[in-house]
């Protein structure tokens, strides 16, 4: 087994495959099949900034999650090695992250390898100290104001780089707690039990309140391992290869864990002023790398709602037009992407701007299984081609139309043998209008297969880290001495508590 699936246990090391599938596996396709498919999973221009409800939104899933999902892929992987251009990329793959989630892409390497990170007593992170941005952005640096973080991809936008600072506050603040309750204790021991209890918390977060928002944890593949991640009872798993300990398998992070892209809106709200684009032409879009502007300091009831949990749904209609305050949610899960994601701009990208091209041909270097072949081996219903589509020339004001992939000239050989990041995001979008009277979940969460992979990968994670909550910290009991902790308690303790958003919820 070890030698088929060439696990990964530290930073640095390969990447690795799920237990039932080898590179014999590979689904092969053309160049011209997947950029044929990327193009027609594009939605159309949105001219118009969005303030009112939006069809394309998911009332499962604030948007906050979105941005969450890309913090904690950032803890997780980091490939600089790979290249769409080699078809060795497998062997050439290299995560640059430990594959736990220890928030090293917050730590660093601590604070005795990178003082700079850290406030003079060892223990706090460092955040901007200038006016009048204080607090409110991460330190930065040189000419270009580069960000001094763990991972600069945090600093990918607006919106991550502000969850990066809310979890350096909640550690600073775990820090003031635990000196002012054991005022003689080392600072160097004040920072290892702020890490720690940070990472537990975090770790809490992932399971009792991003988990259910993203993936249907109901469903027969993945509610055993969900029910023992909960509970700290090691499971038994039918993919995630448990026996090798920590690795980062290929199927999530090159395909299964991508289903955040299809979540990405076109714009959003920052604040009760500032609304804006992805990607403005004239540069002033959420893009980073750079000061974070005043005017972009997030209102996070915007982008999380302490009302809106896990399973319920926000009702569409509850919004004025023009409410500023209004709870944004992400955007469904399904196979299409907004357009913005299309054209990524050149200070972003310098060749193949379009993200659908660049997942779904790294997908083909990675030696992917189809979508087919890994529902088929795990006892997932089988997506049929009549369930494989993608919308077509669609116009906000016009009844959304689906056409099935093979029916788009030069995708016929797809049948049977689909892309699994697309498939994926397919199964999504057909799992629970099945379920949901009225066909209104259409894209709330990951479905057998794509949840499966995500499930199982952060169980094993999870029992693979001797250090983690479910192996250290049982039974756990947050700093609201509850068994669970969620993103609006993580608010409230950083002294940004959200308030009562204007979205009705319902079971």
């Amino acid at each position: 087994m070890a030698t088929s699936h060439g696990a990964a246990t530290l930073a640095g090391q390969k990447f690795g495959r799920l237990m039932k599938f080898t590179k014999a596996d590979a689904a092969i396709h053309s160049a011209v099949q997947l950029e044929t498919l990327a193009d027609a999973m594009a939605l159309p221009f949105e001219p118009n900034l969005k303030d009112e409800p939006d069809a394309e939104e998911n009332p499962f899933t604030p948007a906050g999650y979105t941005y969450l999902g890309q913090f904690i892929d950032h803890d997780l992987t980091f490939d600089t090695h790979s290249n769409f251009n080699k078809p060795n990329s497998f062997d050439e793959a290299i995560d640059m992250r430990t594959p736990a989630f220890d928030l090293d892409s917050v730590y660093g390497r601590g604070p005795d390898d990178q003082p700079y990170m850290y406030e003079k007593d060892g223990a706090h992170l460092a955040l901007d100290a200038t006016e009048p941005m204080r607090g409110k952005d991460v330190l930065r640096a040189g000419l270009n104001g580069r960000a001094v973080i763990g991972d600069p991809r945090n600093d990918e936008n607006a919106i991550v780089v502000q969850l990066h600072v809310a979890f350096i506050r909640f550690h600073n603040h775990l820090v003031d707690q635990i000196h002012q309750d054991m005022p003689d204790l080392d600072w160097s021991e004040v920072f290892k039990a702020a890490r720690r209890w940070t990472t537990h918390h975090y770790q809490r977060i992932i399971i009792d309140d991003f988990l259910p928002r993203v993936v249907d944890t109901g469903l027969s593949t993945i509610q055993p391992i969900y029910r023992g991640l909960k509970s700290g009872t090691m499971p038994t798993f039918t993919l995630y290869d448990i026996a090798q300990g920590s690795y980062m398998p290929l199927e999530f992070a090159v395909a299964a864990y991508r289903f955040g892209h299809s979540m990405v809106r076109p714009d959003y709200r920052l604040n009760g002023s500032v609304h804006k684009r992805i990607f403005e032409p004239d540069g002033t879009g959420l893009t980073g790398f750079k000061p974070l502007d005043p005017s972009f300091v997030i209102d996070w009831s915007l982008f999380f709602s302490a009302e809106i949990g896990p399973g319920t749904k926000g009702e569409l209609g509850a919004w004025n037009v023009a409410d500023p305050t209004r709870l944004q949610f992400a955007y469904r899960i399904d196979p299409m992407l907004v357009n913005p994601l299309f054209h990524l701009p050149q200070a972003v990208v310098k060749t193949m701007p379009s993200l659908a091209e660049r997942n779904l041909k790294r997908g083909l270097g990675f030696g992917l299984p189809s979508g087919e072949t890994v529902a088929s081996r795990i006892g997932a219903a089988v997506l049929t081609a009549n369930e494989l589509k993608v919308r077509l020339g669609n116009d906000e004001e016009e009844p959304v139309v689906w056409t099935r992939i093979v029916d788009i000239p030069g995708l016929d050989g797809l049948a049977g043998n689909t892309p699994l990041w697309f498939y994926i995001l397919a199964e999504a979008e057909k799992g629970v209008v099945d379920k949901d009277e009225g066909g209104k979940g259409e894209g709330s969460r990951l479905g057998e297969t794509g949840g499966a992979i995500v499930v199982e990968t952060f169980a094993g994670l999870m029992f693979a880290d001797p250090t983690s909550v479910v192996n250290q910290c049982l039974p756990f009991r947050s700093i609201y001495n509850q068994a669970t902790f969620s993103m609006a308690e993580l608010f409230a303790a950083i002294g940004s508590p959200l308030r009562k958003s204007t979205v009705k919820s319902k079971a």
